[in-house]
């Protein structure tokens, strides 16, 4: 078994990602309200909103050691096994823990302190996919 060096990165909300979701929040609303009346483009719009609102999981710090990948949430450590639906692309990393629709991590790099970290994380998710 070969030993790897423990890492770890702290993780941030992504300024991108909130834009992104911004733009697509005022897309799918004017396309309502072109297509729709104002009842329902207020009432997607709200959806929408709420929906946006919700918080996502409180992850402070994501890491690996030799005991497998593990998640930091609200000061407490917990080894996690990345399922399918996780995704490794180029701009972006979708990690999934567990099957709650909620388990899920999307990070860029503006997610992480550095786009060097977000190099070096996506490389060792490579190396343990």
């Amino acid at each position: 078994m070969s030993m790897r060096a423990a890492a770890e990165w702290q993780l941030r909300p992504s300024r991108q990602q909130r834009r992104l979701n911004a733009l697509l929040l005022a897309v799918f609303s004017l396309l309502m309200f072109l297509l729709g009346s104002v009842d329902w483009f207020l009432l997607t719009t709200l959806i929408l909103l709420m929906v946006m609102a919700l918080p996502g999981p409180d992850v402070q710090r994501l890491g690996v050691d030799d005991h497998g990948w593990w998640i930091e949430q609200h000061q407490q450590r917990q080894y996690v096994q990345w399922r399918s639906g996780s995704v490794r692309k180029r701009h972006y990393v979708s990690l999934r823990w567990s099957w709650r629709p909620g388990d899920n991590l999307l990070l860029r790099a503006d997610s992480l302190n550095s786009a060097d970290d977000f190099r070096r994380l996506k490389a060792r998710l490579y190396e343990s996919w």
